[in-house]
């Protein structure tokens, strides 16, 4: 298309086509928004054009404000879940459980070490249910250092 083929049309025109009055139309003139043509008027596709990208951009921008005053939002109400938490004692530190799982743990391993040698005669009986026991207490430290891991990683 060449200029002498562009339509153009008048502010009071293009502000009836957008649904705008004509002191938007001139703003957004000013703004840089919708571009006039040397004569004073408009062309009327790439007004048209001009208007609705900057609409789309307008909603891009509040949609992007929005996410971000719900992440706010979202971090606020945490923080005074947890607050409330701790002032509850709900709250513990994860390293100060696991060290008080392992404690316990220790403590059955304790009591259960002189199971196998109190309660079987036979030395190879005694050999067999002292691994299995060491079994079960490696599997729960397995566990236990599994579990530490993955909440580890959560934070």
């Amino acid at each position: 298309m060449t200029k002498s083929t562009i339509s153009s049309i008048s502010q009071a025109t293009l502000a009836k086509l957008l649904m705008l009055s004509t002191r938007q139309i001139r703003n957004l003139t000013r703004d840089g928004v919708i571009p006039r043509l040397r004569n004073g008027t408009y062309a009327t596709g790439p007004s048209i054009q001009a208007y609705f990208s900057h609409l789309e951009q307008a909603a891009e921008r509040r949609h992007a404000r929005s996410a971000d005053l719900d992440r706010l939002r979202s971090a606020r109400a945490r923080e005074i879940e947890l607050r409330i938490a701790e002032k509850e004692k709900r709250l513990c530190d994860t390293e100060m459980v696991f060290n008080a799982i392992r404690e316990i743990l220790n403590v059955v391993r304790d009591e259960f070490g002189p199971l196998a040698a109190n309660f079987t005669a036979g030395p190879e009986k005694r050999a067999r249910l002292q691994g299995e026991l060491d079994d079960i207490f490696a599997r729960a430290d397995a566990r236990i250092r599994n579990q530490e891991t993955r909440i580890a990683a959560k934070h």
